[in-house]
């Protein structure tokens, strides 16, 4: 234990000033998105009023008021989010890439370490799983911080306030990172840590067995999709009860994660070199 948290501590230190400058660019522009929407709303009441000699009141029966789920629903928004998904998948593979290539590979002091191997996976694992922890806390406070903000930008007259919840309900990528229901939470991040330890399951595979490993990776990067095609295609999913459904996501996820690490475990302590 000791020596997953002295290598998971180590891994964050390597990590943070890249983690902190994505931080910092994503609260940037989504705190940007909330000032552009409400200027560009601001701008349509300006214009409107000029047009029209109408007030406040008739441009809200037009245009309805202002509320952040405009300014979740903006390509800003959007692009920032997505900008944390990839800096995320990317890590992923870098985590482990980095250390098993150069002349002076780090690997070599990794694996020497006493201990075992396993500590190696789990500080990289659970380094990933901060990450993700740390982008979530921060789209839960600009949430916040930019419901806020909006409503300063604005009259009140023109501001709808809404619950944390409902103010992403007009953003689909944002309904997949941060489901406004608790079971959705549950099973997107369940699915996703389950693709992660798989993901890291490939990884390793093709460290262990180099241009054969990047076979063995396509071949069942291959079956597993194909049998996704094959049971969308014949509408299987279709029969099942929503429970049903929930209990066969659950447990082929469990299955798949038990999978995974322990064909993991077995790489890392018997296969893998420098």
């Amino acid at each position: 234990m000791k020596k997953t948290i002295d290598l998971l501590t180590f891994e964050l230190y390597r990590i943070r000033k890249a983690y902190f400058v994505l931080l910092a660019i994503i609260a940037t522009m989504q705190i940007g998105a909330v000032v552009q929407t409400a200027n560009q709303y601001l701008m349509r009441l300006e214009i409107f009023q000029r047009e029209t000699n109408g007030n406040a009141i008739n441009y809200l029966s037009q245009w309805g008021p202002i509320s952040y789920s405009n300014v979740q629903g903006s390509l800003l928004t959007t692009f920032s989010v997505i900008l944390g998904i990839i800096a995320i998948g990317f890590y992923v593979f870098a985590i482990w890439y980095r250390d098993w290539i150069g002349k002076n590979n780090f690997s070599y002091r990794l694996l020497a370490l006493p201990g075992s191997r396993m500590s190696i996976y789990w500080s990289k694992l659970l380094t990933i799983l901060f990450l993700i922890a740390g982008l979530l806390s921060l789209q839960v406070l600009l949430n916040f911080i930019g419901n806020e903000l909006l409503q300063l930008l604005v009259p009140n007259e023109l501001f709808q306030s809404l619950s944390p919840t409902e103010s992403v309900y007009d953003s689909s990528i944002l309904l997949i990172v941060l489901p406004s229901a608790l079971g959705d939470f549950f099973i997107n991040y369940l699915v996703g840590i389950t693709a992660l330890i798989a993901v890291n399951m490939l990884i390793l595979i093709e460290l262990s067995y180099k241009w054969i490993g990047i076979t063995i990776d396509v071949l069942l990067f291959l079956v597993g999709n194909s049998i996704l095609v094959i049971l969308f295609r014949s509408n299987f999913f279709a029969y099942l009860f929503p429970k049903e459904l929930l209990l066969l996501i659950v447990f082929s996820s469990l299955f798949i994660t038990i999978l995974a690490i322990g064909m993991s475990k077995w790489l890392i302590e018997r296969k893998i070199s420098v």
